[in-house]
């Protein structure tokens, strides 16, 4: 039998969220929807072999409530479950109602596996490839880590081939360079560096004056950008010095200021905390969760709050080993989160077509902007998940459709001032103005519009009735 280990740091702080919220499963889910000529049974081998090597998926928790611990099974008995859905009325609404009752369950971490992955058919040559994991054994890096390699395997033995080593560290190496940094010189710099910038932190910023506990069935609106706007964005990101994520996440902030009347705002960035090949390479639960602090000057043009934007999650990258729970230990969080997806939307699994969709990336506290790489001549594809008791479908839809106009504008600003940018969509404003200062055709100064009769209200503000005789009084 293999050794018991004790829960990373990392690992640690997943647990007592779970604790905290025990009726919301802390579970990435996600589907890979797969056209054409899928072998099943080979996918099962593929998955089996890939699940053994990078060992996350082979993971059991024992001990206490108090004092968890993880052990590696190498021979659990766990393949990938082949369900049949075409005899079903709607195989689709079949799929995903059985994928949402799967995903949403509460999990006993101690009794029930943490892992699951499943083959819906709901067609001929249509298949969901489904999968979920509790975060408390892998992360969004080591699940897409996973899913990377299972593919690999999979074209590999399909083409006859045997399939190259997987590159992946055993868990044991994994963590154990985590207990190292711990004790290292580089996280005294990383806990100087954070300890420097926690107080600086304003209250978070959100879209939404509502509260609720957090959920693990979220509202999710999707999106792409166009060509044009892709293009541009990528322009920007050129003449900044930056990135296309970089260019989306100070997008970001700036609708979250305008849309709060903040000039301060944080973003919630997921950071993977694999910083070599093989750690990219590895399953295991080393992410991170950092502050991304910006400040809005409506003086500055699209470069240069760009360039800003870049080099604080610069700094974020090169501390992001740090434990965020040691930030946050007395305060609820740091804002919305934007989370940067490095995982292939369209993968070459045999002669199929895919795409990629996140059903849940945990709980969902409030919103969460997922963004991902735009394909060869396609563009940037957003999605955006919310916590279905403080948002409506349709404000999830508005704000992804608003941002989509903001970052658009923000992408062909050049050397136009931030404050040159409206939130509004052109149909927002066409509702809210219906009347443009052409059509005006009487205008008043005002003193002339105050000239009313002195004792009718002429303010209305909470319990506050001003008269105009009394607003003519205050202003004088």
């Amino acid at each position: 039998m293999n050794a018991t280990h004790p829960l990373t740091a990392a690992q640690l702080g997943i647990w007592q969220g779970q604790q905290a919220s025990p009726d919301v499963p802390y579970i990435a889910a996600q589907y890979i929807e797969v056209h054409g000529d899928l072998d099943v049974e080979l996918l099962q081998a593929a998955t089996d072999q890939g699940s053994r090597e990078l060992e996350s998926a082979t993971v059991v928790l024992e001990g206490t409530p108090t004092q968890p611990q993880w052990r590696v099974v190498p021979d659990i008995d766990d393949a990938l479950v082949h369900i049949d859905l075409r005899d079903e009325t709607d195989p689709v609404a079949a799929a995903q109602k059985w994928m949402a009752n799967d995903f949403s369950q509460p999990r006993d971490l101690f009794a029930d596996r943490l892992i699951a992955a499943v083959v819906l058919t709901v067609g001929d040559d249509h298949h969901y490839w489904y999968s979920r994991v509790h975060h408390v054994v892998m992360d969004g890096a080591g699940a897409a880590a996973l899913i990377r390699r299972i593919v690999q395997i999979y074209n590999h033995l399909r083409a006859g081939n045997t399939p190259p080593p997987s590159g992946a560290l055993p868990l044991t190496e994994l963590y154990a360079a985590q207990d190292r940094y711990r004790s290292s010189t580089r996280f005294e710099a990383d806990a100087a560096y954070w300890r420097a910038r926690a107080h600086e932190l304003p209250e978070p910023a959100r879209l939404t004056t509502r509260t609720a506990p957090p959920s693990a069935v979220p509202v999710i609106a999707r999106a792409y950008a166009t060509a044009e706007v892709t293009s541009s964005v990528e322009a920007l990101a050129a003449s900044s010095g930056g990135t296309v994520a970089s260019v989306l996440i100070a997008a970001f902030g700036l609708y979250l200021s305008r849309c709060t009347s903040f000039d301060d705002v944080v973003l919630s960035v997921p950071v993977s905390g694999r910083t070599t090949a093989r750690d990219r390479a590895s399953g295991g639960m080393v992410s991170n969760v950092l502050p991304l602090h910006i400040r809005i000057s409506d003086g500055e043009n699209a470069v240069e709050y760009s360039q800003r934007v870049r080099a604080e999650l610069s700094g974020v990258l090169r501390h992001q080993k740090y434990p965020f729970h040691e930030i946050t230990s007395t305060r609820s969080g740091f804002g919305p989160v934007v989370n940067v997806m490095t995982f292939e939307t369209a993968l070459e699994l045999g002669q199929t077509t895919t795409d990629f969709h996140v059903l849940s990336s945990g709980m969902v506290d409030d919103i969460v902007l997922n963004l991902y790489p735009p394909l060869p001549g396609g563009g940037i594809r957003i999605d955006l998940e919310a916590n279905p008791a403080l948002y409506t479908e349709y404000q999830v839809r508005g704000h992804l459709d608003r941002f989509l106009h903001v970052l658009a504008e923000f992408a062909e600003l050049n050397d136009g001032a931030l404050r040159e940018l409206s939130v509004l969509t052109a149909a927002e404003r066409s509702a809210l103005v219906p009347r443009s200062a052409e059509q005006v055709s009487q205008t008043a100064t005002l003193p002339e519009l105050l000239r009313g009769v002195p004792d009718d209200t002429a303010v209305i503000c909470g319990d506050i009735h001003l008269t105009y005789r009394q607003l003519r009084e205050r202003i004088d």
